[in-house]
């Protein structure tokens, strides 16, 4: 297929991007900061226009979610408005975020309202709104996102698992605030690409749905991996303590409209393991020791 992307300087974006090319698409990158000097095939929306308008664009995915947007949430919903304008006439795929859920107390339908208990979650929210405003559209909402970090100072190296693989090799000790027997659950860039591949062709009644359920692991199992990566990279000094504090939803997504279509995740702890120990022996060099605890 032939995919716009757009959102591709962000993390998932990124890592989205990679994931389906190696699945055999051609993607298009996309941003709203394009044209950008050192990135020459990045398109801006001019570019996009020209591209759907000569010759056959399977489908948009819009990868840049407004929770990580740098400008103003004004500006992030015209250029979505803009983009969606451009696209029209082709299915588009919104990747979004199970936090627009967060606010229930009991297990919501994956197709349920926004009900966010954030400024994070309501941006999301908010913008999954604005996308369901044209006729063409769906929405994937996602479980934690795993992908290794750009480098050492991205934005997602304060995600879990991340925090704990980097504090543990800056500190020598993890401290969680929560349970070991907390869970997390994740998919990956693979398991995404494959769920937006299904949601291309063909939507769903009510267009929205989850990549559920993905790989739990549990906070133990987590500091686990980070304390194995820290060991490959050459620390072998790291020891963890865990808390009492509860967090996170008390709810885990069921099953839905993807499983029917025959999605399910293949993440698993062994490969979290692996790209954690990989990346950790490439950027340790990068990462200054500090005392602060990122727990």
């Amino acid at each position: 297929m032939r995919i716009v992307l757009a959102g591709a300087l962000g993390e998932v974006g990124r890592s989205l991007r990679e994931a389906l090319i190696a699945r055999g698409h051609d993607v298009f990158p996309v941003s709203s900061r394009a044209p950008i000097a050192d990135a020459p095939d990045v398109l801006g929306l001019a570019q996009v226009g020209a591209l759907v308008a000569a010759g056959p664009v399977d489908a948009l995915v819009h990868a840049g979610g407004p929770g990580d947007h740098r400008t103003g949430r004004n500006e992030v919903h015209r250029w979505t408005l803009e983009l969606l304008a451009t696209c029209s006439d082709i299915p588009a795929v919104l990747v979004s975020t199970t936090r627009v859920l967060e606010g229930y107390s009991q297990t919501p339908l994956e197709g349920s309202p926004g009900n966010p208990s954030t400024a994070y979650g309501q941006a999301n929210a908010d913008h999954e709104q604005l996308w369901l405003s044209n006729a063409n559209t769906r929405v994937l909402r996602m479980v934690n996102y795993f992908c290794p970090p750009a480098d050492s100072t991205s934005p997602q190296a304060s995600l879990l698992p991340w925090s704990l693989l980097l504090e543990g090799w800056q500190t020598g000790k993890i401290n969680v605030r929560s349970g070991g027997s907390t869970v997390r659950e994740f998919i990956d860039s693979g398991d995404a690409a494959r769920a937006v591949e299904i949601l291309i062709d063909e939507a769903p009644v009510d267009r929205v749905v989850v990549a559920a359920p993905g790989l739990v692991a549990t906070l133990e199992q987590l500091v686990r991996a980070s304390i194995r990566a820290c060991e490959a990279a050459g620390r072998k000094d790291v020891t963890a303590t865990f808390g009492e504090e509860s967090s996170g939803t008390p709810w885990q997504m069921s099953p839905g409209w993807l499983t029917q279509h025959g999605w399910s995740h293949e993440l698993t702890l062994d490969r979290m393991t692996e790209e954690m120990s990989r990346w950790l022996v490439e950027w340790a060099s990068t990462i200054p020791n500090s005392g602060r605890d990122r727990g």
